[in-house]
């Protein structure tokens, strides 16, 4: 359930997310600004305190963990095979 409007660069590789980091940047008591329109792009600016910082990374932590073990759940790992 991935939409391609979802891509994140993650260290270099676009990787498709169901994480919606500006969302967790929210709760995670970050001020998320919109900066500035050009086109279909947005420019966005977060700010916040090293404690909403700890809270964001834990946040995307858990997200992370969340998402692999989801995977994990239905992708078979390479060398098994499926039953059923």
């Amino acid at each position: 359930m991935c939409d391609s409007d979802q891509k994140t660069a993650v260290f270099g590789m676009e990787a498709c997310s169901r994480m919606d980091i500006l969302e967790l940047a929210k709760q995670s008591g970050f001020f998320v600004t919109l900066d500035g329109k050009i086109g279909h792009e947005q420019y966005q600016s977060v700010h916040g305190s090293v404690t909403a910082l700890e809270r964001f990374a834990e946040a995307v932590r858990t997200e992370a963990d969340h998402d692999r073990h989801e995977k994990c759940a239905v992708t078979p790992q390479p060398g098994t095979r499926q039953t059923g």
